[in-house]
C-alpha cells in the first residue's frame, strides 16, 4: 500500500464517528456486529435516550458515505490486488450493518408496546384485549384479525387527529351571558326558593330558547 492509498483510508476512519469507529486506528481490524452493537450500547445507556429516526438516519448517512470512500480507495488499486477484495469485502460489510440502526428502533418499538404503552381505538376507548399487526406495520385489535378490528392509535396521535369545532369570534361573550343567567337561577333557587319555584318554568324556557338562538347564529355566521 502507497502513502497516498493510506492517506485515504486514514481520512476515512477520522471522519466517521459511528459507534465502534470513532476510536478506531488506522491498522485495525473492522468493528464486528457485537462490537458496535456494544459500543452503541454503552452510549444509549450514558445519555439514557433511545434511538431515534435521526440517528438512524445519521448511521445509513455514514454507512453510505463509507461505502462512497471504498468506491474510490478501489480506483487506486488493480483488480488484481489482494485489497481490491479486501475493499470489495468492507463494502458487502457495510451493506449488512446499514439497517442495524433501523432494526434497533423497530426492537425497541416493540419493547416499549410490551412494556405497557395505552392504545385507544379512534372513538378514544382504550382497549386491553388482544392484538396484531398489519404488514404495513398498523397495530389493530383482535387476534386474528377480524371485520370487527379496528386500528389503535397513541393517545398523542388521536389528539392530533381529533377535528377541532369551528369557535368564532362572539361566542366566548354569548356564553359567558348564558353562565350568569345560570348562575343567578342557581343563587335564587338557594336563598328564594319559594320565588324560584314560580319562575322556575320561565328561566328553563330562556335556556332552552338561548340554546335554539346559539344554534342559529352559528348556521349562519361567515367568520373565518
Amino acid at each position: 500500500m502507497n502513502k497516498n492509498q493510506e492517506k485515504i483510508l486514514k481520512k476515512i476512519i477520522s471522519e466517521s464517528s459511528t459507534p465502534g469507529y470513532e476510536n478506531r486506528k488506522f491498522g485495525d481490524s473492522l468493528p464486528t456486529l457485537a462490537s458496535v452493537q456494544k459500543a452503541y450500547g454503552e452510549k444509549l445507556n450514558e445519555a439514557t435516550k433511545p434511538i431515534d429516526k435521526q440517528l438512524v438516519s445519521q448511521w445509513e448517512k455514514m454507512c453510505t458515505f463509507l461505502q462512497r470512500k471504498m468506491d474510490e480507495f478501489k480506483k487506486t488499486i488493480p483488480k488484481n490486488d489482494v485489497k481490491h477484495g479486501m475493499a470489495n469485502g468492507a463494502y458487502n460489510y457495510l451493506n449488512s450493518v446499514k439497517p442495524i440502526a433501523g432494526q434497533w428502533l423497530e426492537i425497541e418499538k416493540t419493547l416499549t408496546e410490551a412494556a405497557g404503552v395505552k392504545h385507544y381505538t379512534k372513538d378514544g376507548k382504550e382497549w386491553t384485549g388482544a392484538t396484531h399487526k398489519m404488514p404495513n406495520g398498523t397495530l389493530m385489535t383482535q387476534d386474528p384479525h377480524n371485520k370487527d378490528s379496528e386500528e389503535l392509535f397513541h393517545k398523542e396521535d388521536l389528539a392530533e387527529a381529533a377535528p377541532k369545532m369551528k369557535v368564532y369570534s362572539w361566542e366566548k361573550h354569548f356564553n359567558a351571558g348564558q353562565k350568569e343567567l345560570d348562575k343567578a337561577a342557581n343563587i335564587m333557587s338557594m336563598k328564594s326558593s319559594g320565588g324560584y319555584n314560580n319562575v322556575k318554568k320561565d328561566v328553563m324556557k330562556v335556556q332552552k330558547a338561548l340554546n335554539m338562538l346559539r344554534s342559529k347564529m352559528k348556521s349562519n355566521s361567515t367568520e373565518f
